[in-house]
């Protein structure tokens, strides 16, 4: 059955059944990196021959003309590739999302008569990178960019160890209308450092919804290997480790 018809047959349903269905369980806004899974959940009362039918729509950021996700359990063809359906019961249409650019927008969730634009949530993607510019024997230059699929820029920032904690030591805060978003540093021989990446909620200064931290880097690979190579160099000096744990269990 085609999408279109089963939205006729609801909504002739609507005129004759004056029904309010309401959303008791909303989807919530969410930030993921490409490749992550999101859920978005939508549950309402139902009862009636109305109520129990949700229907998803899709907007891109910016724009207020939707697309339909689906009608019950049928998907439409255009979001096959990253949205399944987990939960169709009466009552229930739950997404699963795989973290895409395509995946990045605003999700709106109705039943039967209930009103539009009251169960919406917003899903920003980010790739978040670290490279290595530069360096030498006693020094590297680290980017760490975001680009990010949305409304919601990430700031970006750059840690170090202080005793058993991280400090913050660079920030791009001042600079997070770019895209993508990004900080570089120079990493000492004695250093270590991380790349943190931050969403908090827009309008809520104080509410942190997306918080990711990188490996920690250090010189001790970085300044001996090519320009470039950082994981390559990391992940030789971690076989090393490995190595040298199996022969001490073995011979020791």
């Amino acid at each position: 059955m085609e999408i279109t018809t089963v939205v006729t047959e609801i909504l002739v349903m609507q005129i004759f059944n004056n029904v309010q269905c309401i959303v008791v369980r909303k989807p919530e806004d969410a930030v993921a990196k490409i490749g992550d899974i999101v859920i978005m959940n939508c549950s309402s009362t139902y009862g009636s021959d109305v109520c129990g039918k949700i229907t998803w729509n899709y907007f891109e950021m910016n724009s207020d003309s939707g697309d339909i996700i689906n009608i019950g359990s049928i998907l439409s063809r255009s979001f096959t590739s990253y949205i399944s359906i987990i939960d169709s019961t009466a009552g229930n249409c739950h997404l699963r999302i795989v973290a895409t650019p395509s995946a990045a927008g605003r999700y709106e969730c109705f039943d039967g008569t209930g009103t539009s634009g009251d169960a919406i949530a917003a899903l920003i993607v980010l790739d978040p990178k670290v490279s290595e510019q530069s360096h030498d024997n006693m020094a590297t230059n680290l980017e760490c960019s975001v680009r990010y699929y949305g409304n919601w820029a990430p700031t970006v920032q750059w840690m170090k160890t202080s005793g058993d904690s991280w400090e913050i030591v660079a920030s791009n805060d001042s600079e997070i209308s770019k895209n993508p978003v990004s900080s570089t540093i120079t990493i000492g021989t004695s250093e270590q450092l991380k790349c943190r990446v931050r969403i908090f909620e827009p309008g809520k200064p104080n509410t942190l919804i997306f918080d990711w931290m990188s490996r920690p880097y250090n010189c001790t690979y970085l300044c001996s290997g090519d320009p470039g190579q950082i994981d390559r160099a990391y992940n030789k000096g971690i076989a090393f480790a490995i190595g040298l744990a199996i022969c001490l269990a073995i011979f020791v």
